[in-house]
């Protein structure tokens, strides 16, 4: 169609912007709805702006938003000294960050820190190493803050349209 539209209507500029084809008794009917070359490059130009300024996901962040305050726990030197210790070809993935999703209600996160510090503390230790005679034995929130640093953010947001997977 194109090719035709070039061959036989070069002198035309329009650009064609949607087409319909009937069929009727008489035989098909092609239908070709054009737009001047101006106004389809400013219609373009409109649509990609407005897909920058939203971006790829929208621009209602509610219905992306989670529930839940996202603890970001990054290793730290001591953790990384203990890990290569024990598995010296891994100290690259050991320093992969872990984040936690807890209760959007719970108003002090760093006073539930100090509480569950340990739980994570512990959730971190057996994820490289499963005996615990081999752990840190006298771990304290001090210690923790040590090996880890902790990042907290109030604002999860999940742009996937499949449910998050939790077995």
């Amino acid at each position: 169609m194109i090719d035709y539209k070039t061959s036989h209507f070069k002198e035309y500029s329009n650009f064609i912007v949607d087409y319909e084809l009937k069929e009727t008794g008489g035989g098909n009917v092609l239908s070709v709805i054009t737009q001047d070359k101006d106004t389809y490059l400013n219609t373009m130009l409109e649509m990609m702006n407005a897909e920058d300024s939203e971006g790829e996901y929208g621009s209602n962040f509610d219905e992306n938003y989670i529930n839940r305050t996202a603890v970001i726990i990054r290793p730290l030197q001591p953790f990384l000294d203990w890990g290569s210790n024990l598995y010296p070809d891994d100290i690259e993935e050991m320093k992969e960050t872990r984040t936690y999703l807890i209760s959007e209600d719970i108003e002090d996160v760093q006073v539930w820190l100090k509480k569950k510090f340990d739980k994570i503390f512990m959730f971190e230790l057996e994820s490289w190493h499963l005996n615990k005679k081999e752990w840190p034995q006298k771990r304290n929130y001090k210690m923790f803050n040590e090996w880890f640093r902790v990042e907290i953010s109030a604002l999860v947001y999940d742009f996937e349209k499949k449910p998050v997977f939790k077995p």
